[in-house]
């Protein structure tokens, strides 16, 4: 007799052990985890090292001790000023994806935040019966007050990142042979000479802004990717919380 009832207090405790390791199972499945997922401090850190590198430089200081070095930084200088309207278009045009890419990581970033601070569906309380709704105006927004105070803050970080993207898409391609016009003898002369030189240094440019491109559409293509998972744990996590059954 005895026995028995061990047996039966054995298979109560299992179960009651099987209980909480379903609930704390789905608990985690409903709700980012802090500690599994992405380190919140880590991602930070690296947001605010894209905005300290983000922007491309095209003057950067020239420094020289020795007289025939300081000849030699003026020469540079010169050549670089003398190219200013070839090298930087491109660099423009590589800040405007850089911008765009932090923009969209940063809308990522609030994405999850706002996702991992939202209560779990476990946390919230039940859908009140219908036979509990109050029929007259007054009672019936009052209770509309005390559910919309029981439920999550609403949170639409994830809206940015849609014109995040396509701002992104639109400046991954960077050209180095942007047009060069000009009205008059002047500035068409000089824009004929500009186009001459851009030829005779295609073999230096060309590639270094295909690679840049080439890292750009690979960075658009991880970006998209990982925006398209966000998109399906929010609409996962969504479905779980709109079919969540009354806790007893």
């Amino acid at each position: 007799m005895g026995g028995a009832t061990m047996s039966e207090m054995d298979d109560a405790t299992a179960a009651q052990v099987l209980a909480l390791i379903r609930a704390e199972v789905r608990r985690r499945a409903l709700r980012p985890a802090d500690d599994a997922s992405v380190d919140q401090q880590g991602l930070r850190d690296a947001l605010d090292d894209i905005e300290l590198h983000r922007v491309v430089s095209a003057h950067w200081p020239l420094e020289a001790r020795s007289p025939a070095g300081r000849l030699l930084v003026v020469a540079q200088k010169v050549v670089r000023r003398s190219l200013a309207w070839y090298i930087n278009p491109i660099v423009e045009q590589q800040n405007r994806y850089n911008d765009a890419v932090a923009r969209a990581l940063r809308a990522l970033a609030d994405a999850y935040r706002d996702a991992a601070q939202a209560p779990a569906p476990a946390d919230w309380p039940p859908p009140a019966a219908p036979d509990a709704v109050p029929r007259e105006a007054a009672a019936l927004q009052r209770a509309i007050a005390e559910r919309a105070a029981d439920e999550p803050p609403a949170a639409f970080a994830e809206l940015a990142l849609v014109p995040a993207l396509a701002q992104a898409r639109q400046a991954a391609e960077v050209s180095a042979h942007l047009p060069l016009d000009g009205t008059g003898a002047f500035a068409t002369l000089r824009a004929t000479v500009q186009r001459g030189l851009r030829l005779a240094l295609r073999w230096l440019i060309n590639p270094i802004v295909e690679q840049q491109n080439r890292a750009n559409h690979a960075i658009h293509a991880a970006l998209a990717a990982l925006m398209q998972h966000d998109d399906a744990v929010r609409a996962s996590m969504a479905a779980r919380r709109a079919t969540r059954r009354p806790r007893p």
